[in-house]
């Protein structure tokens, strides 16, 4: 998928004058006109293995006038380059409008075919059009190109990479010189950063054209576990200079925006919140009673159109995440509980707040922020896995923009600490002829329950999620029983398993060959050698597994695998084995100090977890005991 990126905000520059922008095009590729050049490229030198090829992407943003305009062409090596480009994303604001959307499939033999139909969706809470090219093969050359005529002012940063290989990415931004922004390149090496700034003179006053042009770009590809993806591709940002002197002048007008929006529907916001904590006394019930009420009364639909009155969506009884989350802070106000919306940068987007980018770009989510005597509340009842009284792991920004009027100002989010992690606990009996029964008790803490809520949510049943869970083990195995507890009091799940292995242990000469860990303490992501993004598990943790086997009686456990204990800067890896006659008891723990790690640290990271994995491989092996006769 290609999703084309603009600007991410919530709202936009405050400044709201129209004028008349020369236009300073230059020459650039007609729609549809393919040239012999581009009909013969192949996968890149510089990465052989590219399934598809960014011909070129471009962009240009008459500021004045409030419209971009794009235009991109992509060769297809492969058809497995399809899953980058098969669909199209354009990415748009609250009021934003596409205009003269043209998109096609050119064949080899020159013919044409239109893409005839586009939809709407909503991703990661942004509204999006979309489409779909109608064929792909090898060989083939997709195009499109679309004007975005903006509501609001500002211009939209640009990033140069995309999911696969880009031959040439160029962006033009004509402005007068009066409208005062400045471009800020972002991890654009020096040796090739060439912007181009020119003056010309218009009858409408001296006009300001940008340009910058970056070719052979290696693709920013999705990775696991990838952090703060837009603060590491190569981009320009456009920061106002103008009026706004700080972030708080930017929070000061979100502040009357936001104002000018809830304000006729404060009288709905503070009799519905009087009806929710009636004969409430107690602030911390009062919080969280008004929290439930949004969180689990109005169901989340991001792909709603933006509501006239904010107090219709309780009428409606739904409403997307902003829309909620800013409801939340109106009800807790209406009680006279200071809340304040709190601008994030999630960190699957977006990492440290860059201070002297001084617009909304770095920002994409809205929470509730709520200080109450000594306590803290980050509260973010949109999301689907929150669970009270923290925000998803997603939401653990570091900085935020606090909205508080003229007070607006960024600062460290004190996050509530949380213990996170799971806790494995196995009695395995083994019989006779090789086979067992595992009795098996998970305890998932904190942020590490939010796949699993995911799932329960989705109304799988207890033995689907077991089957989920086991999906990797390579043993025969057969649920008798799967039970799962909420147990939000200590901020934990409990998921009871009992299992049938008919073949867990192999018998060879009377000897009994088995595999105690039925997974690994922790799954390894990592499989490539190289990584482009930092490494983000959102969330410190610890996950420890407790493993006790009983054999035959009259079994003894012969060979067992060895004590590790593997260290890296911010994480550790340890596993201790006993044995005792007929049992052996191993015990590992992977404990991960730091929620995220730079690329540099990669191949450590990598290292541990393929230690991780390979270890929970290691096989015990055990012998009848009149062949050991004399031993312990």
């Amino acid at each position: 998928m290609l999703r084309t990126y603009v600007y991410r905000i919530i709202l936009a520059s405050a400044v709201i004058c129209l004028i008349g922008a020369a236009s300073i095009h230059g020459e650039t590729p007609k729609f549809g006109e393919i040239s012999d050049e581009e009909w013969a490229m192949g996968a890149p030198d510089q990465y052989p293995d590219a399934k598809a090829v960014v011909i070129f992407d471009e962009g240009l943003h008459v500021l004045g006038k409030r419209a971009f305009y794009r235009h991109v062409r992509i060769k297809i090596i492969s058809k497995e380059g399809s899953e980058y480009v098969a669909e199209i994303e354009v990415d748009l604001f609250r009021g934003d409008k596409i205009k003269n959307l043209k998109a096609h499939t050119i064949t080899p033999d020159g013919k044409k075919h239109e893409v005839k139909e586009f939809f709407n969706k909503t991703v990661d809470q942004e509204d999006v059009l979309a489409f779909t090219f109608p064929t792909i093969q090898d060989g083939y050359i997709l195009e499109y190109k679309y004007k975005i005529e903006r509501k609001y002012y500002g211009i939209k940063p640009w990033y140069f990479q995309s999911e696969t290989f880009t031959k040439r990415s160029s962006y033009t931004v004509e402005m007068h010189d009066y409208e005062n922004h400045t471009p800020i390149f972002i991890n654009i090496p020096v040796h090739i950063r060439k912007a181009v700034e020119e003056e010309l003179k218009t009858d409408d006053g001296t006009v300001i054209d940008f340009s910058m042009e970056l070719t052979d770009l290696l693709p920013a590809k999705p990775e696991p576990l990838m952090g703060a993806r837009m603060d590491n591709m190569m981009a320009v940002i456009f920061r106002y200079t103008g009026y706004v002197t700080g972030w708080n002048d930017i929070g000061e007008w979100i502040d009357e925006y936001i104002e000018s929006e809830v304000h006729t529907s404060q009288k709905d916001f503070k009799k519905a919140a009087d009806s929710i904590c009636a004969g409430i006394e107690d602030t911390e019930q009062k919080i969280k009673k008004l929290y439930d009420f949004v969180a689990c009364e109005i169901v989340t639909d991001d792909d709603l159109e933006q509501v006239d009155k904010p107090s219709d969506i309780l009428k409606a009884k739904k409403g997307r995440t902003y829309e909620k989350n800013i409801l939340l802070v109106e009800l807790l106000k209406s009680q006279d509980l200071p809340a304040k919306p709190l601008y994030i940068g999630t960190r699957k987007e977006y990492g440290k707040i860059n201070v002297d980018i001084r617009n909304l770009s770095q920002f994409n989510r809205v929470l509730c922020y709520l200080e109450h005597d000594t306590a803290n509340y980050v509260l973010d009842p949109g999301a689907r896995c929150a669970i009270y009284p923290y925000p998803e792991a997603n939401d653990l920004a570091d900085q935020a923009l606090l909205i508080d009027g003229e007070e607006s100002r960024l600062f460290d989010i004190p996050h509530r600490p949380r213990i996170n992690g799971t806790d494995l606990m196995s009695t395995i009996h083994v019989d006779a002829e090789g086979a067992a029964v595992c009795s098996t008790t998970i305890v998932i803490k904190g942020y590490s329950m939010e796949k699993w809520r995911e799932k329960q949510l989705d109304s799988l049943s207890a033995e689907k999620l077991a089957e989920d869970l086991l999906e990797d083990v390579e043993v025969e195995f057969e649920i008798l029983n799967a039970v799962l507890n909420e147990d939000l009091e200590k901020d934990r799940y409990l998921f009871d398993l009992v299992l049938k292995l008919p073949e867990f242990a192999s018998i060879m000469d009377g000897n009994f060959f088995l595999t105690p860990c039925l997974m690994p303490v922790e799954d390894n992501p990592f499989a490539g050698d190289i990584r482009n993004f930092p490494v983000d598990f959102n969330f410190t943790f610890r996950s420890k597994h407790h493993i006790q086997v009983y054999l035959p009686e009259n079994m003894v456990v012969a060979d067992v695998p060895r004590n590790m204990y593997q260290t890296m800067q911010g994480g550790k890896f340890t596993r201790k084995v006993l044995t005792d006659g007929n049992a052996v008891d191993i015990k590992s723990e992977l404990d991960i100090k730091r929620a995220s790690f730079p690329t540099k640290v990669y191949k450590d990271v990598k290292e541990l977890f393929d230690i991780i994995s390979q270890s929970s491989l290691d096989q015990v092996l055990a012998t009848a005991v009149e062949e050991n006769a004399g031993d312990l």
